[in-house]
């Protein structure tokens, strides 16, 4: 039962690991202060909201519109840069339906090919996720359970310290980690609280011989329930930045949580899964 569950459960994440936010460690996905980023891509305090398996936490009456630019730098040992950038449309209503629209540049797979609009729609109202890309025109509806899996709305919200990956093996040493609070400020006309944590792996934890140290600020918007940017530095896999920005505070145009006239649509039932942790 265990594995059918979480093959329905990938169903959600594939189309999120495109990102490669995989970056994110388990000492990173452990530290405390407001939901974040999951060390596979979004958490529940992400872009658009949307969750590990691409559903999404439910706030209504904060409907926004804007965009969120994730930049994924890395520098290789013989000085050779590798930037990716990753720029969505995000949207939520005032019933808490999300949509997220992002170009696949770079990052073409068997969901939708190189240079397609992928959009994503969470909608707790229909009880359904949606998913459609434009070079193919066609779109899937999932349409899901009543009762929410544990981290989506309404359900065992994820929280830092639970649900987190293994730690290192027995005997080695775990990360130092140092958590403090950063003066709050403002971002878009929004007020931001701000938090750093510093995660330290001792020399010798993982075959280094010298400590390695990475490094996240994440600033989060209490009433959006969202973050608004964050930047990570890790010596193994570079800089990555995620940023929301063009934040317009509103309502949307309806037209952007439903599927474009004249797509060839598939609804997959889900109705009859259980979900667990």
């Amino acid at each position: 039962m265990r594995q059918r569950t979480l093959g329905t459960m990938r169903i959600f994440a594939g189309l999120l690991l495109i990102t490669g936010m995989c970056f994110f460690t388990a000492a990173a996905s452990a530290q405390g202060g407001p939901p974040g980023p999951h060390p596979m891509g979004w958490g529940l305090g992400g872009p658009g909201g949307f969750s590990d398996w691409g559903l999404a936490k439910v706030v209504t009456g904060e409907p926004y519109t804007a965009q969120a630019i994730t930049t994924m730098q890395q520098t290789l040992s013989d000085g050779t840069t590798i930037t990716r950038k990753v720029t969505a449309s995000i949207a939520r209503d005032s019933d808490g339906r999300t949509m997220r629209s992002q170009v696949m540049s770079g990052f073409g797979n068997g969901h939708a090919p190189n240079g397609a609009t992928l959009v994503t729609i969470f909608d707790p109202v229909a009880h359904q996720r949606i998913e459609y890309d434009t070079a193919r025109k066609t779109a899937r509806i999932f349409v899901l359970p009543q009762g929410p899996p544990a981290g989506a709305p309404g359900g065992r919200e994820a929280r830092p310290g639970h649900g987190r990956r293994p730690g290192p093996p027995s005997g080695s040493s775990r990360p130092n980690v140092v958590r403090e609070s950063l003066p709050p400020q403002t971002l878009d006309g929004v007020t931001v609280q701000g938090s750093k944590t510093t995660v330290t792996i001792a020399a010798g934890a993982m075959g280094n011989d010298k400590p390695l140290v990475s490094t996240e600020e994440r600033w989060y918007s209490s009433d959006l329930q969202m973050i608004l940017s964050s930047t990570r530095n890790d010596p193994r896999f570079g800089q990555t930045t995620y940023i929301v920005s063009n934040l317009q505070q509103g309502a949307p145009n309806p037209s952007l949580f439903q599927v474009p006239a004249g797509y060839q649509t598939k609804t997959v039932d889900l109705t009859s899964h259980h979900f667990t942790p």
